[in-house]
Protein backbone atom coordinates (compact mmCIF):
# COMPACT_ATOMS: atom_id res chain seq x y z
CA UNK A 1 0.00 0.00 0.00
CA UNK A 2 3.03 1.94 0.61
CA UNK A 3 4.92 1.72 -2.45
CA UNK A 4 1.19 3.00 -4.61
CA UNK A 5 1.17 6.13 -2.24
CA UNK A 6 4.59 6.77 -3.19
CA UNK A 7 4.15 5.93 -6.83
CA UNK A 8 1.28 8.66 -7.37
CA UNK A 9 2.64 11.13 -5.06
CA UNK A 10 5.80 10.92 -7.19
CA UNK A 11 3.91 10.42 -10.36
CA UNK A 12 1.69 13.54 -9.68
CA UNK A 13 5.03 15.55 -8.16
CA UNK A 14 6.83 14.66 -11.38
CA UNK A 15 4.31 15.88 -14.28
CA UNK A 16 3.64 19.21 -12.34
CA UNK A 17 7.10 19.35 -12.91
CA UNK A 18 7.46 18.56 -16.51
CA UNK A 19 4.01 20.83 -16.88
CA UNK A 20 5.59 23.76 -15.41
CA UNK A 21 8.48 23.91 -17.75
CA UNK A 22 6.06 25.16 -20.45
CA UNK A 23 6.09 28.15 -18.50
CA UNK A 24 9.57 29.15 -18.45
CA UNK A 25 11.63 30.50 -21.71
CA UNK A 26 15.25 30.41 -22.26
CA UNK A 27 17.00 33.62 -23.39
CA UNK A 28 16.75 32.72 -26.94
CA UNK A 29 13.09 31.85 -26.78
CA UNK A 30 12.33 35.48 -24.98
CA UNK A 31 14.29 37.06 -28.10
CA UNK A 32 12.14 35.55 -30.11
CA UNK A 33 8.61 35.47 -28.77
CA UNK A 34 5.79 37.18 -31.16
CA UNK A 35 3.78 39.22 -29.70
CA UNK A 36 0.48 40.48 -31.51
CA UNK A 37 -0.36 43.11 -28.84
CA UNK A 38 2.17 44.89 -26.45
CA UNK A 39 2.73 48.01 -24.06
CA UNK A 40 3.93 50.28 -27.44
CA UNK A 41 3.09 48.94 -30.83
CA UNK A 42 5.72 49.56 -33.90
CA UNK A 43 5.58 52.88 -35.68
CA UNK A 44 6.14 53.60 -39.01
CA UNK A 45 9.35 56.30 -39.13
CA UNK A 46 9.11 59.68 -39.01
CA UNK A 47 6.81 61.15 -36.16
CA UNK A 48 9.67 60.35 -33.05
CA UNK A 49 9.50 64.01 -32.79
CA UNK A 50 6.04 64.55 -31.34
CA UNK A 51 5.30 64.95 -27.65
CA UNK A 52 2.55 62.59 -26.85
CA UNK A 53 2.13 58.45 -27.91
CA UNK A 54 -1.08 59.30 -29.32
CA UNK A 55 0.46 62.11 -31.69
CA UNK A 56 2.95 60.04 -32.10
CA UNK A 57 0.56 57.07 -33.42
CA UNK A 58 -1.86 59.41 -35.45
CA UNK A 59 1.45 60.95 -37.48
CA UNK A 60 3.08 56.99 -37.98
CA UNK A 61 -0.28 55.81 -39.15
CA UNK A 62 -0.97 58.53 -41.75
CA UNK A 63 3.00 58.88 -43.23
CA UNK A 64 2.66 55.08 -43.36
CA UNK A 65 -1.05 55.40 -45.78
CA UNK A 66 0.96 58.05 -47.70
CA UNK A 67 3.83 56.20 -48.04
CA UNK A 68 1.88 52.74 -49.00
CA UNK A 69 -0.36 54.50 -51.63
CA UNK A 70 2.16 57.10 -53.19
CA UNK A 71 4.64 53.46 -53.94
CA UNK A 72 1.98 51.05 -54.45
CA UNK A 73 1.67 49.75 -57.96
CA UNK A 74 -1.80 48.85 -59.10
CA UNK A 75 -1.30 46.16 -61.34
CA UNK A 76 -2.40 46.82 -64.90
CA UNK A 77 -4.24 43.35 -65.12
CA UNK A 78 -6.09 44.70 -61.87
CA UNK A 79 -6.93 47.94 -63.68
CA UNK A 80 -7.95 46.53 -66.79
CA UNK A 81 -10.56 43.99 -64.94
CA UNK A 82 -11.76 46.91 -62.94
CA UNK A 83 -10.39 44.58 -59.29
CA UNK A 84 -11.18 46.36 -56.40
CA UNK A 85 -11.20 45.37 -52.83
CA UNK A 86 -8.77 44.11 -50.03
CA UNK A 87 -5.47 42.51 -49.65
CA UNK A 88 -4.39 41.84 -45.70
CA UNK A 89 -0.82 41.41 -45.48
CA UNK A 90 0.61 39.83 -41.99
CA UNK A 91 4.56 40.74 -41.55
CA UNK A 92 7.29 40.82 -38.83
CA UNK A 93 8.47 43.44 -37.19
CA UNK A 94 11.59 42.87 -35.97
CA UNK A 95 13.36 43.89 -32.70
CA UNK A 96 15.48 46.52 -35.08
CA UNK A 97 12.49 47.90 -36.63
CA UNK A 98 12.78 45.92 -39.94
CA UNK A 99 10.60 44.07 -41.48
CA UNK A 100 10.57 40.39 -42.53
CA UNK A 101 8.22 37.38 -42.49
CA UNK A 102 5.49 39.07 -44.97
CA UNK A 103 2.74 37.26 -45.71
CA UNK A 104 -0.43 37.24 -47.54
CA UNK A 105 -3.41 36.18 -45.45
CA UNK A 106 -6.08 37.73 -48.00
CA UNK A 107 -5.65 38.06 -51.95
CA UNK A 108 -8.16 39.52 -54.36
CA UNK A 109 -5.98 38.16 -57.09
CA UNK A 110 -4.39 39.59 -60.45
CA UNK A 111 -1.30 40.86 -58.69
CA UNK A 112 -2.54 42.42 -56.19
CA UNK A 113 -1.60 40.71 -53.45
CA UNK A 114 2.24 40.64 -54.66
CA UNK A 115 1.87 44.48 -55.46
CA UNK A 116 1.24 44.89 -51.16
CA UNK A 117 4.29 42.67 -50.39
CA UNK A 118 6.47 44.77 -52.87
CA UNK A 119 5.23 48.16 -50.99
CA UNK A 120 6.01 46.61 -47.80
CA UNK A 121 9.24 45.53 -48.66
CA UNK A 122 10.29 48.67 -49.72
CA UNK A 123 9.94 49.87 -46.56
CA UNK A 124 13.06 48.34 -45.39
CA UNK A 125 14.92 50.35 -47.94
CA UNK A 126 13.78 53.41 -46.12
CA UNK A 127 16.42 54.62 -44.32
CA UNK A 128 14.79 54.48 -41.61
CA UNK A 129 13.40 51.42 -39.55
CA UNK A 130 10.37 51.24 -37.85
CA UNK A 131 10.49 51.71 -34.14
CA UNK A 132 9.99 48.19 -32.79
CA UNK A 133 7.24 47.02 -30.32
CA UNK A 134 7.94 47.13 -26.72
CA UNK A 135 6.95 44.99 -23.65
CA UNK A 136 7.84 45.78 -20.46
CA UNK A 137 10.54 48.78 -21.59
CA UNK A 138 12.20 46.18 -24.15
CA UNK A 139 11.97 45.64 -28.01
CA UNK A 140 10.04 42.55 -29.04
CA UNK A 141 9.06 41.17 -31.92
CA UNK A 142 5.81 41.88 -33.66
CA UNK A 143 3.21 40.45 -35.83
CA UNK A 144 1.56 43.38 -37.56
CA UNK A 145 -1.70 43.01 -39.74
CA UNK A 146 -2.38 45.43 -42.51
CA UNK A 147 -5.01 45.69 -44.76
CA UNK A 148 -4.51 47.54 -48.15
CA UNK A 149 -7.31 48.81 -50.15
CA UNK A 150 -7.65 48.55 -54.03
CA UNK A 151 -9.50 50.78 -55.82
CA UNK A 152 -9.83 51.45 -59.50
CA UNK A 153 -12.33 54.61 -59.03
CA UNK A 154 -9.91 56.40 -56.28
CA UNK A 155 -6.68 55.34 -57.81
CA UNK A 156 -5.76 58.30 -60.04
CA UNK A 157 -6.85 60.76 -57.37
CA UNK A 158 -5.07 59.22 -54.12
CA UNK A 159 -1.91 58.80 -56.13
CA UNK A 160 -2.20 62.72 -56.89
CA UNK A 161 -2.84 63.64 -53.66
CA UNK A 162 -0.78 61.45 -51.62
CA UNK A 163 2.14 62.79 -54.10
CA UNK A 164 1.69 66.39 -53.73
CA UNK A 165 1.45 65.73 -49.52
CA UNK A 166 4.82 63.53 -50.32
CA UNK A 167 7.32 65.41 -52.25
CA UNK A 168 10.26 63.98 -50.32
CA UNK A 169 9.30 60.16 -49.39
CA UNK A 170 11.35 58.51 -48.96
CA UNK A 171 13.43 60.55 -47.06
CA UNK A 172 11.04 60.73 -44.44
CA UNK A 173 12.37 63.91 -42.68
CA UNK A 174 10.43 64.60 -39.14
Amino acid sequence: MKFIQFTIILTFVFSNTLMGQGNILSNSEKENEVFKVVEEMPRFPGCEGLETQAEKKKCADAKMLDYIYANLVYPAEAIEKNVAGQVVLQFMIEIDGSISEIKIVREIGFGCGQASVDVIESMNTLGKAWRPGHQRGKPVRVLYTLPIKFDTQKKDTQKKDTQKKNKNYPSLKN
